[in-house]
């Protein structure tokens, strides 16, 4: 066995990896958060036999029987290298607005489309792809390659990650983990930058009740309509300019679209003004260098002719690694102050977390790119703007990179995320188990 088989083997099997992947969307495991949601099971189930036709240890661990965990693991002794992916999705919404049905996982022109074909089944195919792969070569390195392929990931992951954290922590444990959350390519004149995440914003989900009182439409003038002054709240989330502070994560991106080094806010605000910035480097900028408070979710009212006596707003709520849920709060009270009938509370989701960035954390990803042939490829740090499971692994002692590589080409933009029409480009799944295979590689035989 060697690396130079084991990528060979990846590209000759590119076919039976599509085939995988769009195995995984057509289950639908869709999670509202409220239970019974996910259905995960069936799914780690059927990635479980896989696996253990080529004699790889394969289990499904559930907290519940419907939400299953699967983990996988080749090889003994260390290092330890944890591949991570979750295989519960978002809701679809009206399924009508789609162009392909969201769970039929139709193949075209290159592109996977469905519900979950990027986040994050586009991940987790490739890592199964790879493990079998390593199995089938015969895997003799020094050291482990576990994976597990958690459930309940959107809704903070108390069926997943979290249950396996508390009961099953032996299943986690590793010199290093990989998971989602970073990978995206820049345009760079120094040959292809990675953008890598060692860290996660927060999130924090604010409730906004609005209150009243009910009476027949027709007569508003004896009632207490909430609805405009839940337009009031709206007018000020729209303007509200969050405090902005210039990260390290920040600082790279900005050196890398031409700022100086060690560039400060003036140089951020040149940078965001001017026009010729694409639209999704701005976006990744303002993510990197404040709250974000978006309101996503309102409901009121009982019927067309009644006028509502409440009315609530919820609001997505993503936090630097600084700021606490209290800051947070204090923020949003300041917003909204002398709204009548205002009542507010803040429910904290996932607190934010970081991995320490090294130079021997960004030498062990450059190496494995370069050897799964990324002529040049660079890694920088960043702060994923999501929250994922990395914040229930690395309290555990386990440093936990985001980092799912797409090709420097790839249209990111269309690839989508909880979309209509969200899909994953083929090329991108070959990519990545290219440079699983790599990473494993180099990661055991140089002793993590």
């Amino acid at each position: 066995m060697s690396l130079e088989a084991l990528l060979q083997s990846a590209d000759a099997t590119v076919d039976e990896l599509v085939e995988l992947h769009r195995d995984l969307v057509r289950f639908p495991t869709v999670n509202s958060g409220v239970m019974p949601t996910g259905n995960e099971t069936p799914c780690a189930e059927y990635l479980a036999s896989l696996l253990r036709a080529e004699r790889v240890e394969a289990a499904v661990l559930a907290d519940e029987p419907t939400r299953g965990n699967l983990t996988a693991s080749l090889g003994q002794g260390r290092p330890r290298l944890l591949w991570m992916a979750h295989l519960d999705v978002v809701p679809p919404g009206d399924e009508t607005d789609w162009t392909h049905p969201p769970f039929a996982a139709a193949l075209v022109d290159g592109w996977v489309y469905g519900r979950g074909s990027n986040d994050c089944k586009g991940l987790a195919a490739p890592m199964v792809h790879a493990l079998r792969l390593l199995a089938r070569a015969g895997w003799s390195n020094t050291g482990q390659v576990k994976l597990v392929c958690g459930a309940d990931e959107e809704t903070g992951g108390r069926y997943g990650f979290g249950y396996l954290a508390r009961e099953h922590p032996e299943c986690l444990a590793a010199e290093l983990a990989i998971n989602e959350g970073g990978g995206s390519p820049l345009a760079d004149g120094g040959g292809p930058l990675f953008l890598a995440a060692p860290g996660e914003k927060g999130r924090y989900e604010a409730v906004v009740t609005l209150h009243g009182r009910s009476e027949h439409a027709s007569m508003p003038w004896l009632a207490d309509n909430p609805l405009p002054r839940l337009a009031e709240v709206l007018a000020r989330l729209e303007s509200y300019q969050a405090e902005v502070y210039l990260t390290d994560a920040a600082r790279v991106l900005l050196e890398q679209l031409g700022a100086a080094p060690q560039a400060g806010l003036a140089e951020l605000a040149t940078t965001l003004a001017n026009p010729a910035l694409p639209v999704a480097d701005a976006a990744r900028l303002r993510a990197l260098t404040q709250m974000t408070c978006t309101p996503t979710m309102v409901a009121g009212g009982i019927k067309s002719n009644a006028i509502p006596n409440r009315v609530e707003l919820r609001l997505d709520i993503r936090a630097l690694p600084h700021q606490d849920p209290g800051h947070a709060e204090a923020e949003l009270r300041a917003l909204l102050a002398g709204i009548a009938g205002l009542e507010m509370r803040l429910e904290p989701t996932a607190l934010p977390s970081a991995t320490p960035w090294s130079p021997a954390l960004r030498a062990v990803l450059e190496r494995a790119l370069h050897a799964a042939g990324v002529a040049g490829a660079r890694v920088a740090p960043t702060l994923c703007s999501g929250f994922t499971d990395a914040r229930l692994v690395r309290p555990l002692g386990v440093p936990v990179v985001g980092f799912a590589p797409l090709p420097p080409e790839t249209e990111v933009g269309r690839c989508g995320c909880h979309n209509v029409d969200e899909q994953f480009p083929v090329a991108a799944l070959w990519y990545r188990t290219r440079f699983l295979l790599a990473l494993a590689w180099n990661f055991c035989a140089d002793g993590g």
